[in-house]
């Protein structure tokens, strides 16, 4: 809170001698910037900006938002939206005919991270603003696998050491079972504007355009989750995308106009990104020459160690929506709603047929939905004369497919208004 009254005051001073000289001082106006920050809050809070639509801004004003994350994740769905381990356990059965398993290795990845990300935005007209959005995270993922030898015990494979030296015999390198940030690692920047076309006191709507850019850190790829060599994950997406947002409010008459519902559905589409494939090491023995035709383990450890450096990804369209109802007390407002999120099957340009089987066999490349319920308590400073909104929110997971599920998952956001 000090930080920001320091600003606030700094900005006083810049801008009070230059607002003085233009407008001309009287009894009436506003004789610091401080004041008239105040003003201008009180001008805000009379234009009566409700629901989701009202994150537009008035003309003139610049804003500043930082939002922080906390989400933690032990578990995905799979493709029946049964929960399951966040990276599916390997197990085979016997190749040699028995009805045991040939091995079984429980890789228990675990993590939580935090986000933090920042957007600056300016009234261009009341209903016409742009915006930029700064995101950044950090991750703490592990891995604690646990290996269970079956038969693979006759080939003198009966620990995880020995275990990871069979891999390696086989052209497979060694997991990391550790990933934590050193700082804040960037994610997908955009950009784009806000248009609240249509507002009345009952009904609003809104469209919002952006260009998402990759400058996202992805994932060392000899440590990725994605081909079951570590715990890290992709911050961004690794390619340019277009998307589009629509959001519509409802508000009924007095004596119901404290209650409100909204509608939101946004979509995206991610264009083909190169991705850095991970190194794998030449094989000392053939598989087949040790359990004979196995297709199930030929996916598993193929000869890779002479794919190129590089492979592609389309991520493809990208579709989100989510409906809630809500209270506004002018203070503090509360809303709880549903929200769904779909994401296509990504499209993968690799020249090795080998590789392309063994990301199918590990299913993290795959279309995937979630659900969750979403809550929010939104504290409106502006109605007490002070240029600042405070909104603290949860989203419980209730369901999906083939996606990570995300629990803890908590924000709190602070927006501030600085007029011009």
């Amino acid at each position: 809170m000090k930080r920001v009254v320091l600003g606030l005051a700094i900005a006083a001073l810049i801008f009070e001698a230059a607002l003085a000289q233009e407008v001309g001082v009287t009894s009436d106006q506003p004789t610091s910037y401080w004041d008239y920050i105040l003003k201008r809050a009180a001008d805000i809070e009379k234009m009566d900006l409700w629901g989701i639509t009202s994150t537009q801004l008035p003309e003139g004003v610049f804003s500043i938002k930082f939002k922080w994350t906390h989400k933690r994740a032990d578990e995905r769905y799979d493709d029946k939206g049964n929960e399951t381990p966040l990276l599916q356990p390997i197990e085979f059965d016997d190749p040699f005919g028995g009805e045991g398993k040939f091995l079984k290795l429980d890789f228990d990845a675990k993590g939580h991270g935090y986000g933090y990300t920042f957007q600056l935005s300016y009234g261009i007209t009341d209903p016409l603003d742009v915006y930029i959005e700064l995101p950044f995270q950090t991750e703490y993922l592990y891995m604690n696998p646990r290996f269970e030898a079956g038969t693979c015990a006759n080939l003198g494979v009966r620990t995880l050491d020995e275990f990871y030296e069979f891999l390696e015999l086989l052209g497979r390198p060694r997991m990391t079972e550790k990933y934590e940030s050193t700082g804040w690692e960037t994610g997908d920047v955009h950009t784009g504007f806000s248009f609240n076309y249509y507002r009345s006191r009952y009904l609003s709507t809104a469209v919002t355009g952006r260009v998402f850019f990759p400058t996202g850190k992805l994932a060392d790829p000899n440590q990725s989750i994605n081909y079951a060599l570590g715990p890290q994950i992709d911050i961004g997406m690794g390619s340019y995308a277009v998307g589009a947002t629509h959001g519509l409010d409802y508000r009924p008459p007095w004596p119901l106009n404290r209650l409100n519902a909204a509608f939101e559905i946004s979509w995206a589409y991610y264009f083909k990104g190169v991705r850095e494939a991970p190194k794998f090491l030449k094989p000392k023995v053939d598989i087949e020459s040790i359990v004979g035709k196995d297709p199930e383990l030929s996916a598993y450890l193929p000869d890779l160690s002479n794919i190129p450096d590089h492979y592609y990804i389309t991520p493809g369209h990208q579709i989100d929506w989510n409906v809630n109802v809500g209270l506004d007390f002018n203070l503090i407002g509360v809303s709880i709603g549903y929200a769904y999120a779909w994401a296509q099957k990504p499209e993968i340009d690799a020249s090795s047929k080998d590789f392309k089987k063994m990301l199918d066999a590990f299913e993290m490349f795959t279309e995937q939905e979630t659900e969750n319920i979403v809550t929010h308590v939104v504290i409106n400073l502006l109605s007490v004369g002070v240029p600042a909104i405070i909104d603290l929110g949860n989203e419980y997971p209730i369901g999906g497919k083939y996606a990570i599920k995300y629990e803890d998952s908590y924000t709190a956001q602070i927006q501030l208004f600085f007029p011009f």
